[in-house]
């Protein structure tokens, strides 16, 4: 994915120590709450008229700042991390400026760019290394306040694990906090490379439209649910705090325009090659990922430029089933909200209003637990039973003083009905834990009725 532009530019944070594991674990790490982020790209902050011009930008970018980006973010006390790339680069001033503007809404920052300081197979030297890194000092020097991090790589080739390493170990001796994630197929891999990763991420994007690229239908939960086995991995290689990415944009495959409405319309003749997820499917992913162990779910991508809609230039070939006939309005935003004017989707309001105060509930409960999927328990204490839909999840975490945790994830398929549950004769009870509904068994069996896409945590009781 990264070769595209569009690509490049979402990958999230795989986040590293500075100095030491104590500098880390003190001031550098978001271990006290559960992280609810969002990419951007910088040029999401150049609004036409407003901040897009040298002459303006000095007096409107904070405005702009603390008036519309972090207030629209950061509604009922939702998501507290973004994640920039393009920039800014070597301007120490707006790297501040963004910041103390984030910290005015406690909101952590990671700052990104296009590729001067990325590690990819076409730049892993040693020089480019020393190169990089006498750019990202005195960035971080001069900025005061300073970002939470720097990112310094988009899905890092697993060959280049070694090199991925030195870069990570000469940043965090310099005290350089930085920041990279990890493609799918990558993780064991580079884990075993590099050591001092107390943080790490992995980003999947499940809904495809078009089948030459990815997972249609049904098989999008499941391609998004294998990253279970990649934070399985990273929690045995001692990195317990895992964050999930997942999809929160649609990418063109030909032409489009964005309406007045600021939604996309997709050209006759032309497809998508990644669909909208539904505000279901948005929480759905969150839930999964708090089912599999993660420490928090990061969303490609806040807001778009119009240009960067296109994930393919050319349209798809003639024929295709994924092709519209007609010119399609596809009814959403290019993001989780609207450019410029950032107006909330429904994928926002439904994470903002729902899911996230729901995950918020049990977060202590989450922070200080780890995935079981290399360990399940055995015998399994419950298990689905009946008519079983694409996205229903169950997953086991573990917790302090050997407390067992069941995490269970609705599909967003079912917008009727409730999940039959068969429970293991050694259950006494399943307590819900925070907004989870309380579940009463009759016999070996049970009911639970989760919203769509929804989920919750029981601690299970034998």
């Amino acid at each position: 994915m990264s070769v595209r532009r569009l690509l490049c530019l979402f990958c999230l944070s795989l986040l590293l120590a500075p100095v030491s594991m104590a500098t880390a674990q003190t001031i550098n790490a978001p271990t006290s709450q559960f992280v609810f982020g969002v990419y951007t790209a910088w040029e999401t902050t150049y609004i036409p008229g407003y901040t897009d011009t040298a002459a303006n930008r000095p007096q409107n970018l904070t405005p702009f700042l603390t008036k519309t980006f972090f207030p629209v973010l950061t509604a009922n006390n939702s998501f507290n991390l973004v994640w920039t790339t393009d920039g800014p680069e070597y301007v120490s001033a707006e790297v501040s400026q963004f910041a103390a503007a984030a910290q005015q809404y406690g909101v952590m920052v990671i700052n990104g760019s296009d590729g001067d300081f990325y590690l990819n197979s076409s730049q892993n030297s040693n020089a480019f290394i020393t190169s990089a890194l006498g750019i990202l000092g005195p960035l971080w020097t001069g900025a005061s306040p300073q970002p939470f991090a720097f990112s310094i790589a988009d899905e890092p080739p697993a060959a280049d694990a070694k090199q991925l390493a030195s870069y990570v170990l000469q940043a965090q001796g310099a005290g350089l906090p930085v920041t990279t994630v990890l493609a799918p197929g990558t993780p064991a891999t580079i884990l075993g490379s590099v050591k001092t990763l107390p943080w790490v991420s992995f980003d999947r994007y499940p809904f495809f439209s078009d089948p030459t690229s990815g997972p249609t239908g049904s098989s999008s939960y499941s391609y998004f649910l294998a990253m279970a086995t990649d934070i399985g991995t990273a929690y045995k290689s001692g990195n317990p705090q895992v964050w999930a990415m997942g999809q929160a944009f649609q990418g063109v495959e030909g032409d489009y325009v964005i309406n007045a409405d600021g939604t996309v319309t997709v050209d006759a003749g032309s497809g998508l090659e990644w669909v909208m997820p539904t505000p279901a499917q948005a929480s759905w992913q969150a839930w999964a990922a708090v089912a599999m162990g993660a420490k928090g779910i990061i969303y490609f991508t806040y807001s778009q430029i119009p240009q960067w809609v296109a994930t393919v230039d050319k349209s798809p070939p003639k024929g295709s089933s994924w092709v519209y006939k007609s010119s399609y309005n596809t009814g959403s935003y290019p993001g989780l909200a609207s450019f410029p004017g950032y107006v909330p989707g429904p994928q926002l309001v439904q994470l903002q209003t729902e899911t996230i105060p729901d995950i918020k509930s049990v977060e202590n409960i989450l922070l200080a637990s780890h995935t079981l999927i290399n360990s399940p328990p055995n015998p399994t204490p419950v298990s689905f039973s009946g008519s079983k839909l694409p996205g229903d999840y169950i997953n086991y975490l573990g917790g302090p003083n050997g407390a067992l945790y069941l995490a269970i994830v609705s599909s967003p398929q079912r917008t009727k009905g409730a999940i039959t549950l068969s429970v293991n004769r050694k259950v006494e009870s399943l307590v819900p834990l925070g907004n989870a509904p309380a579940i009463v068994m009759s016999g070996r069996s049970t009911t639970l009725t989760l919203p769509p896409g929804g989920g919750a945590v029981y601690q299970v009781i034998e």
